[in-house]
C-alpha cells in the first residue's frame, strides 16, 4: 500500500461527503436534500432531508495501509399528514436505498488537486440504525428521524 503524505490526504474528508451526499440526493424523489450547515430556509418546506457526515477518522493499523472510518447519518424531517400515518415509514424506506453495501469515492471539487480519479470505495460495516424522535415541534407537527450506519475505506 502507498504513503499518503498530509497533502495527499487533504481532499478525503470533502471528496467523502460529496459522496455520501450524492448518494442520498440519487434516491431523494421530492425531498430536497441539503448538506448540514448548507445556506437554506426550511421553514416553508414540508419535507426534507439532511447529509451529516462524521469523519473520516483515519487509522494506519499496519504501515502503508490506511482505514477511513465515517458515520453516515441522515436526518429526515417530515410534517405530519394525519391522513397518512405512514408516511414517515415510506419516507425512511425511500432513503435506506442510500444505505448501500459500497459508495464509490472520486476526487470531485474545484481544487488542483481534484482530477476526478477514483480514490476508493467506502463498505457498509454495521448494521443501518434507525432512529424515530416523533413530533419535535407542536406547532408544525415536525417529526424527525435518522437512518445511519458505520462505513470504512481501506486504502
Amino acid at each position: 500500500m502507498a504513503q499518503f503524505t498530509p497533502e495527499q490526504r487533504q481532499g478525503w474528508a470533502r471528496w467523502s461527503l460529496i459522496a455520501f451526499n450524492k448518494a442520498a440526493s440519487a434516491v431523494r424523489g421530492e425531498y430536497p436534500v441539503y448538506i448540514e450547515g448548507d445556506t437554506r430556509t426550511t421553514a416553508l418546506l414540508r419535507n426534507f432531508a439532511e447529509v451529516r457526515l462524521d469523519g473520516p477518522d483515519i487509522s494506519e493499523p499496519s504501515k502503508g495501509c490506511f482505514f477511513l472510518d465515517v458515520n453516515f447519518n441522515l436526518l429526515i424531517n417530515t410534517k405530519v399528514d394525519p391522513e397518512d400515518l405512514y408516511a414517515i415509514e415510506r419516507v425512511i424506506g425511500q432513503f435506506q436505498k442510500a444505505f448501500t453495501n459500497v459508495v464509490l469515492v472520486k476526487k470531485l471539487g474545484d481544487d488542483p488537486i481534484d482530477d476526478g480519479s477514483v480514490l476508493g470505495c467506502y463498505m457498509l460495516q454495521e448494521e443501518i440504525a434507525i432512529s424515530k424522535f416523533g413530533i419535535v415541534e407542536k406547532d408544525t407537527r415536525l417529526m424527525q428521524t435518522t437512518i445511519e450506519a458505520r462505513y470504512r475505506m481501506t486504502l
